[in-house]
């Protein structure tokens, strides 16, 4: 990049106005710091916003996907709360699994463990008794497949993590890393007192089920997106900068400069949450052994509310495209106005694959497969479906996925140590939304001199934050 004087200098500048994003710029200046916050989209909020549509005069609110916070670290619940400014539901949790033609509580309670088919009660009930006899020795490698083999057995495994697995990533599970599992299967339960995390917790849930009080934080208005918007509000009245609708250039590390838009603004530091091989291309580095999936996102919208009350559902047949659906009115009611009602299926995908650039190509088959698992009873139920494509919704979690990221950390450190990774994207984590935050204030401390060490996402997995 061409040496060129800065129009404008910050002390920070941040890539996607994501919820890691907005969240730094947040406090940075609250601390005192100038930021200038790049988001490409037209709009911020990143994998948080919210979509909506006009449609026969009334307003019809989308999330991507099943958003919702909950957090046990208090400083993150304060947070949330303060930026909503008291605008906030707390709404109760309810999740399926779709298994054998039927819909199950997830995680597992008693009178599940019944509907299973008798087959399988037996098949499952013969590998917690071999795990009893064989002991508990870990498994030696790390694949996917060892660590579920090992925690829930080859039912389990056979019957419903290879092929959600599979049909999820896009690779087969024996190329995929365990930590898919145990962030994945975090992600899933969410409350730390429903154990699920191997044969052992899921029969102990089951045969003796805590009770559970599982509550979420949601927006009263404009979705969940509406944090994200709040946030840049506060942002802007601090005196911080946002662009949207822009991308960087070009990033000079000896001047501390980045080109964007034919202007240049001039840097002490910059923070990366956005996809690293676009970082690489501007650093002129090679980032391998990374890859992201990306989701196609059907909005649907009912002439009639479902008849299920769960906010999300997973789907474990491999024969099903579907790979999660979630029920908007039952995050909050406002979001379809009534008598509608609104689901959000997902359907994953790479990057200008068939899929992303022919997503219409799939509403048949989507709309079948809902009349299928009893979502909806024909297409005439069906109102309006609004295809939205999003990139970089998840880091794959390949075997070779730590090297990769343990070779981009390292080259940064060592010859960018202006940058600092961040986010889902930037950091290659599969998180939350309440981990972004947690991970964005800390490292917030961290740049502004209040911490010494700088904190890393597996000391954020690794606490009571779930």
């Amino acid at each position: 990049m061409p040496v060129k004087r800065a129009s404008t200098s910050f002390d920070y500048v941040i890539v996607g106005a994501g919820v890691a994003g907005l969240t730094l710029a947040h406090q940075l200046l609250e601390a005192g710091r100038s930021v200038l916050l790049i988001e490409r989209h037209q709009r911020v909020g990143g994998l948080s916003k919210s979509f909506l549509y006009e449609i026969k005069g009334k307003t019809c609110i989308f999330d991507t996907g099943p958003k919702r916070f909950h957090t046990d670290d208090p400083h993150v619940r304060e947070f949330i709360v303060q930026v909503l400014e008291g605008q906030y539901l707390e709404i109760g949790r309810q999740s399926s699994v779709y298994l054998f033609g039927r819909y199950f509580n997830w995680p597992l309670s008693t009178k599940d463990l019944f509907k299973l088919p008798l087959s399988v009660q037996l098949r499952v009930g013969y590998d917690l008794l071999r795990k009893l006899v064989n002991g508990d020795e870990p498994p030696h490698d790390q694949r996917f497949q060892s660590y579920i083999l090992h925690q829930y057995g080859p039912t389990f495994y056979h019957s419903f993590f290879k092929g959600y697995t599979e049909k999820f990533i896009g690779i087969p599970a024996t190329e995929v890393h365990a930590d898919w599992a145990t962030t994945g299967i975090n992600r899933s339960i969410i409350d730390k007192k429903a154990k699920g995390n191997s044969i052992f917790e899921l029969a102990r849930s089951v045969l003796l089920p805590p009770a559970l009080d599982t509550v979420f934080l949601y927006p009263k208005v404009r979705g969940f997106g509406n944090f994200c918007e709040r946030l840049a509000t506060a942002i802007t009245a601090m005196g911080g900068t946002i662009l949207t609708g822009t991308t960087i250039d070009g990033i000079d590390g000896v001047t501390r400069t980045i080109r964007f838009n034919d202007d240049y603004a001039g840097f002490s530091h910059l923070v990366w949450t956005g996809n690293l091989h676009d970082l690489g291309r501007l650093l002129d580095e090679k980032f391998p052994h990374l890859e992201y999936l990306s989701t196609i996102f059907y909005n649907i919208v009912l002439r009639s509310q479902p008849r299920r009350k769960d906010q999300w559902i997973y789907y474990g047949d491999s024969d099903l495209h579907i790979i999660r659906v979630s029920i908007v009115n039952n995050f909050a009611p406002y979001l379809v106005p009534e008598p509608w009602g609104g689901l959000i299926v997902e359907k994953t995908c790479r990057y200008q694959d068939y899929i992303w650039n022919k997503p219409e190509s799939l509403q048949p088959i989507i709309i079948d497969e809902l009349m299928r698992v009893g979502l909806i009873s024909s297409a005439s139920d069906i109102l309006s479906i609004m295809v939205e494509p999003v990139r970089d919704t998840y880091p794959v979690y390949h075997l070779n996925y730590r090297k990769g990221f343990g070779q981009i950390t390292a080259t940064v450190k060592k010859r960018h140590p202006y940058i600092t990774l961040l986010g889902r994207t930037g950091a290659f984590w599969y998180n939350n939304s309440d981990h972004s935050i947690s991970l964005a204030l800390r490292m917030a401390c961290y740049l502004t001199g209040k911490e010494t060490r700088e904190p890393d996402k597996e000391n954020i997995f690794s606490s009571e934050v779930h």
